[in-house]
């Protein structure tokens, strides 16, 4: 019964829809939306819409992950999307099935922007403070001025950074939830400013100060105050080893000024370069009197100059002389040896060059004995001799002092700068010496001593000037040294006494006082080794021959003069006395006469000197 009573209900509801024109069912699914752009990761804010294929259908929408409905928002606008999160959406339409709930998620990472250094990298004359700003707000900046990559453990930048020295600066920002920005650096190069001279370079007429300066105002130049300017004033590069500049250049004369500055971690300022010619008549060079030399004891050096009202400075210490230096007012006292340095100025004159002399002062080793004023006979007063020697006469001889041997080597080097001889040794007679060269070693030695020359040839006493052959002029009243004339060396060798009448210098015996040739062995002997005579005079026989003022004449005692007799006016040869360490005995007798051209050098020739006391 139950079976049919349900088969009859399925058969009337058949019926009834079949029927029926109200009731209908979906007209079909909503096509599911779409997101423009899909999602995916971005660096920046996007724009993102939703779609959807079936007409007229209503896009429904969360933000906050959970499933759309028929209650969440309707979309009817592109969503801003500025900051990750999830889009859910539903497309829905009446009598239709709604879509599906699709998602896009969209992850938006954004990147700090780039610093920005103020000023830019470059050259720069002066040092300055570094600004660094981030068009990012509330982005932190870090950095780093020692070449390396900076990242957030390096220093914040919180203050401007003081850019003092060549600098590499690198920087980046930092943001949370943000990319970092790029890496940004800037290179500044500090460099010091040209170099600007005043007055600048040119033509002067008178004395110019010059000063190097940098080109900043003066406000700005406290800046670059450690820098240093090194300078030259001959057109050579200057360098950190040139002079140091600390206030104007004084210029009595031209010069091309070259100048350059630098300063440690700075770039050099450049090489600033400029001639200054100075229009201006130069003094003449001082002159020294004694002029430089050896000397024997105390000297006083005197400095002039020929120009008038010229000033004259000099320095002891080897500088060169300035204004600064000391005036010359007096002679200089020279005790020991000194160079001096002088130099001559005048306002609006180029002053002279630097001119120098050295005085190197030593003590005499020329020892000297007194020989009195007397009257004695000389020539062959024992009738032994030979003719020239004849006749025998009476002389007058007024007093002077003679050396105590013959000059030596060691005398003869330091007067004369060489040393000649054939037989060395210190004390040993110099030998192989022209008679020239005795009389120019006179006039030396008396320049040295600092006494009048004897001695002078067209007027000036200073041998340098001197060409030989010459026939001095001789200032008999001078105080200098001087060849003994013939007359008085034999005066001398006498003893200044007629008794005893010795053949020889002191003794009658030619050993006690000579060496000869039957005693040298073929060479001369160190000097003062035999007895002198009474006067103290050693080796007048022997050793060397000693050459005398005179010029020889064999009939010169006949006409001899009384008085301080010089022997004849003219001749061809000179006179010498004495014998030599190959002379036999008969030449070293103290009357003996001989002579030989005055340009002749042997070494059996030296020389004594005397001078007045």
């Amino acid at each position: 019964m139950k079976i049919k009573l349900a088969l009859l209900a399925v058969i009337i509801g058949l019926f009834l829809f079949g029927c029926s024109d109200d009731v209908t069912g979906p007209e079909g699914d909503v096509a599911n939306p779409t997101f423009t752009p899909s999602a995916g990761e971005f660096g920046d804010t996007k724009m993102v819409s939703i779609s959807t294929e079936t007409e007229e259908a209503v896009i429904r929408y969360t933000l906050d992950g959970t499933d759309p409905t028929e209650e969440s928002l309707i979309y009817d606008q592109e969503i801003e999307v500025s900051s990750t999160l999830t889009i859910r959406a539903r497309a829905y339409k009446e009598n239709w099935n709604p879509s599906s709930i699709v998602g896009a998620r969209y992850v938006i990472t954004r990147t700090v922007e780039a610093p920005i250094f103020m000023p830019e990298g470059g050259e720069y004359n002066i040092s300055f403070e570094l600004n660094i700003v981030s068009p990012t707000e509330d982005a932190v900046i870090h950095f780093t001025v020692d070449g390396q990559t900076p990242h957030q453990a390096s220093p914040v930048y919180e203050e401007p950074i003081l850019i003092d020295e060549t600098t590499t600066v690198r920087a980046r920002a930092y943001l949370s939830g943000w990319r970092e920005s790029i890496e940004v650096s800037a290179d500044y190069t500090l460099a010091l400013p040209t170099l600007e001279f005043h007055p600048p370079p040119g033509v002067y007429y008178d004395y110019q100060d010059v000063s190097i300066s940098f080109g900043l105002p003066e406000d700005s130049r406290s800046l670059i105050e450690d820098a240093q300017i090194y300078y030259t004033l001959d057109g050579s590069e200057p360098t950190v080893n040139s002079r140091v500049y600390s206030g104007p250049i004084h210029f009595e004369r031209s010069y091309h000024l070259k100048a350059i500055a630098f300063k440690e971690g700075w770039g050099n300022s450049g090489l600033k370069s400029g001639f200054y010619e100075l229009d201006l008549p130069q003094v003449v060079d001082p002159r020294f009197n004694p002029l430089p030399g050896t000397f024997f004891g105390e000297i006083e050096v005197s400095l002039e100059s020929a120009i008038p009202d010229a000033q004259v400075f000099y320095t002891l210490d080897g500088s060169t002389p300035t204004m600064n230096s000391m005036p010359y007012t007096s002679p200089i006292a020279v005790s020991s040896t000194t160079t001096i340095k002088a130099r001559g100025f005048k306002d609006n004159w180029y002053p002279s060059d630097a001119v120098s002399g050295t005085y190197n002062i030593s003590e005499s080793d020329i020892e000297l004995v007194n020989v009195p004023a007397g009257n004695i006979r000389i020539g062959d007063t024992q009738e032994v001799g030979d003719f020239d020697e004849s006749p025998a006469h009476q002389v007058n001889i007024s007093e002077f002092l003679m050396s105590k041997y013959p000059v030596t080597n060691a005398e003869f080097k330091l007067v004369m700068g060489f040393e000649p001889s054939d037989f060395e040794g210190n004390d040993r007679p110099v030998e192989n010496v022209s008679w020239y060269a005795a009389v120019e070693f006179c006039n030396r030695l008396s320049i040295m001593s600092s006494l009048t020359p004897v001695y002078s040839v067209f007027g000036s006493t200073n041998p340098d000037n001197w060409e030989r052959p010459f026939e001095p002029e001789v200032s008999w009243d001078a105080d200098g040294y001087r060849l003994p004339t013939e007359a008085e060396w034999e005066y001398a060798a006498r003893g200044a006494k007629t008794e005893p009448d010795f053949r020889y210098p002191g003794s009658n015996n030619i050993d006690d006082v000579a060496w000869y040739q039957r005693n040298t062995g073929d060479r001369t002997l160190p000097v003062g080794r035999k007895q002198s005579n009474h006067l103290g005079l050693h080796d007048m026989s022997g050793n060397v021959w000693e050459w005398c003022w005179d010029w020889y004449s064999g009939s010169y005692y006949s006409v001899s003069s009384g008085d301080n007799p010089t022997g004849p006016e003219e001749g061809t040869v000179k006179v010498r006395r004495g014998g030599s360490w190959d002379s036999p005995a008969a030449a070293c007798r103290i009357s003996n006469r001989s002579a030989v051209f005055p340009d002749v050098r042997s070494n059996r020739i030296g020389f004594r000197v005397i001078r007045k006391p």
